[in-house]
């Protein structure tokens, strides 16, 4: 082999391995699911995403599927708030939901959780104005209801 068909190997390696240490890598998403209370009114926070970019690029949030309908994101900061009234007693947990992060290069897709947490929204509701029961001091605690 001549010495000028190694020099062009050598340069087409250097090139190779420049273009590897030289591309962008895909934004990651640091949290994968998050859960938030039923009784977060409209327009209220629900939670904030968190990215990381291997290369520190500035990274902006998208929301997508079907559950997207109940929450808003703020592009550039990663806070998303509650867009619709959220009813743990209908959806207890939002999965159809994904999240786009982007840099300037790239962009990543990433399905997230939603768990909707309980908040004491029905009150209870007596039958009788007051109710009597007797416990003997040596009874169970077994039968911790009366009826």
């Amino acid at each position: 082999m001549s010495s000028e068909m190694g020099l062009f190997y050598v340069c087409v390696l250097l090139l190779c391995c420049s273009s590897f240490t030289n591309a962008n890598l895909a934004p990651d998403l640091l949290q994968l699911s998050y859960s938030v209370c039923e009784s977060v009114p409209v327009g209220q926070v629900a939670f904030t995403l968190e990215g990381s970019d291997p290369e520190n690029d500035p990274l902006t949030y998208a929301l997508e599927d079907i559950d997207a309908k109940y929450f808003r994101v703020e592009p550039n900061t990663g806070t998303v708030y509650v867009d619709a009234s959220l009813d743990r007693e209908s959806k207890t947990v939002m999965s159809d939901l994904r999240v786009i992060i982007y840099d300037p290069f790239q962009s990543a897709s990433f399905r997230i959780y939603v768990v909707i947490d309980d908040a004491n929204d029905n009150r209870p509701i007596f039958e009788e104005a007051s109710y009597e029961t007797t416990v003997l001091e040596n009874e169970s605690l077994a039968p911790l209801c009366s009826k």
